[in-house]
């Protein structure tokens, strides 16, 4: 009876009674408990302080910490002798710090920052949730275990009993261990989705600095799926989720681990994808699940191609801007030179067969020119021969496309290499109809994307031998029919930037008003030589 008294006040005691104790060892995530001891907290402080500096080099949002975490008044705060009130704003502050540092968790700077927040604030007591939110994208790290041993995680009902097992052996936590919490531990999904939820409002939706935290999130939930039925809710909760987090990242590839864990489970979650389809768009998860798939089935990983395969023909999309979207989402892997051309297009082409039986009217819209450029490097001689025949109706829709009075339209048929285009139209015609963009009355980046258009083409006729070395952009333009000196002088502006390594192209904003005038131009160009 006393030992089971003794427990229910242990847990009752609130965890401040704690830290008026003096003691002869200390937690901490850098030392050893007895040799952290000894240090005083000035010396813990300035660990803490050299950390956070470095750390606000690497990321300026850090500066908002720099008077409340890091300034000299935190060094004379006790938790302890706190307010409630007072206990919780320290709270959301730590929190919104641990978010803003998990991406970093790795780097040294980072742990002698949570040094000092550990001496100080003793998150490891107060800010459990938080602390963890900001380590488990590292599970299989050393440093993860240091962080881990410093919680009390003993007590049978502590929601994260589970880990304690890992404490006193100092072991990692394995992906498998990972796998069975994500498929049986309700508690542990919310918790993966509010971290993914809070980091990316602390980070903002697509940050690049959240690539191991959504890594961790697509991973784990991933294995969770395969260990579970996908019949049941909880995995229709998983796949739901994967779907919000490639929505709201934006995510063009899911990181390759994670495929490994899905195939074994892919009829259910072909079904799961499909019956989600029919209440929400799927979009970007598809294109993501189905782009990964085929860079790694070009790497010779055969699992992958039949996973594309599974999900291109079992998840049907049903709106037509979306079904060709997806087809776009594949051909781009090859316009944009994603591998090596050849295993990337045995991968391609047997996906492009089945979307092209699905959703034909999408894909004749989508493939306006790359449809030929596949087939005139298929690895089957018959396909090759049969693109051959079809290259003349391509080459009218190329030559259209670049003439449509369409921004959007143009900056389609633009994304067709230089080269697959000298395959289809002579290097007169393209030279002209690019010539033609330019004064048509399109806006600045299909202007400028025409521009770079004519200048790689330069380049190509050159390395083929088919202009002379000395001729340039400027000459192509002039040889066009009415062609603009404005339009010209754009031609020798691209050339000039192309010079300039220290020159952003991407910024066109600059020259806009000046390409109306073409001796305001002229000025400028004559200045940048």
């Amino acid at each position: 009876m006393a030992t089971s008294l003794a427990r229910q006040l242990e847990r009752l005691a609130a965890p401040q009674s704690a830290l008026v104790v003096h003691k002869k060892s200390r937690p901490s995530l850098l030392f050893d408990k007895r040799e952290a001891a000894l240090l005083d907290r000035d010396t813990v402080f300035s660990i803490g302080l050299d950390g956070f500096e470095d750390l606000l080099n690497l990321n300026p949002a850090f500066v908002k910490y720099q008077e409340t975490l890091f300034s000299e008044n935190a060094k004379t705060m006790e938790r302890a002798v706190q307010t409630k009130e007072v206990n919780d704003q320290l709270d959301e502050v730590l929190e919104e710090f641990l978010c803003l540092a998990c991406p970093y968790f790795l780097l040294k700077p980072t742990q002698k920052a949570l040094e000092w927040l550990v001496y100080r604030f003793h998150i490891h007591e107060f800010n459990v949730n938080a602390l963890l939110r900001c380590i488990f994208p590292y599970h299989d790290t050393n440093i993860f275990v240091r962080a881990l041993q410093l919680l009390r995680l003993k007590e049978e009902t502590n929601r994260w009993h589970w880990l304690h097992p890992l404490q006193n052996p100092g072991v990692p936590l394995t992906k498998a261990a990972l796998a069975v919490q994500c498929a049986e531990n309700l508690g542990f999904m919310k918790f993966l989705c509010l971290m993914n939820k809070k980091m990316m409002k602390v980070h903002g939706a697509g940050s690049t600095a959240l690539h191991a935290p959504v890594a961790f999130f697509v991973t784990a939930l991933s294995a969770g799926l395969e260990r579970c039925d996908l019949s049941e809710p909880l995995a229709g909760e998983r796949v739901t989720a994967l779907a919000v987090l490639a929505q709201s990242q934006t995510l063009a590839l899911a990181p390759a681990a994670a495929l490994e864990p899905l195939s074994p489970s892919l009829p259910a979650l072909t079904a799961a994808l499909a019956d989600l389809s029919q209440r929400c768009s799927v979009l970007q998860l598809l294109s993501c699940l189905l782009r990964t798939c085929v860079l790694e089935s070009a790497k010779g990983d055969a699992t992958a191609g039949t996973m594309a395969t599974a999900l291109i023909s079992d998840v049907r999309v049903e709106d037509p801007r979306e079904q060709e979207r997806i087809i776009r989402s594949l051909t781009e892997l090859f316009t944009a030179g994603e591998a090596e051309a050849k295993p990337l297009l045995a991968a391609l082409c047997p996906l492009l067969a089945v979307t092209e039986r699905m959703y034909p009217a999408p894909f004749d819209a989508a493939l306006v020119g790359c449809g030929v450029f596949v087939d005139l490097n298929h690895p089957e001689e018959s396909t090759r021969h049969e693109a051959v025949a079809d290259s003349e109706l391509v080459r009218s829709a190329l030559l259209s496309a670049l003439a449509d009075e369409s921004d959007r339209i143009v900056k389609l048929a633009l994304k067709v290499p230089v080269e697959k285009s000298l395959e289809l139209v002579s290097w007169e015609e393209l030279s002209g109809r690019l010539t033609t963009c330019l004064d048509a009355g399109h806006g600045d980046q299909v202007r400028w994307l025409c521009a770079r258009a004519l200048a790689r083409l330069e380049t190509a006729l050159k390395v083929s031998g088919a202009l002379s070395a000395e001729l340039t952009p400027l000459d192509l333009v002039r040889d066009a029919e009415h062609a603009s000196p404005a339009a010209a002088l754009l031609c020798v502006l691209v050339a000039v930037v192309d010079a300039a390594a220290e020159t952003d192209v991407s910024d066109i904003q600059w020259w806009s008003a000046a390409a109306a005038d073409s001796e305001r131009l002229a000025a400028l160009v004559a200045f940048a030589l």
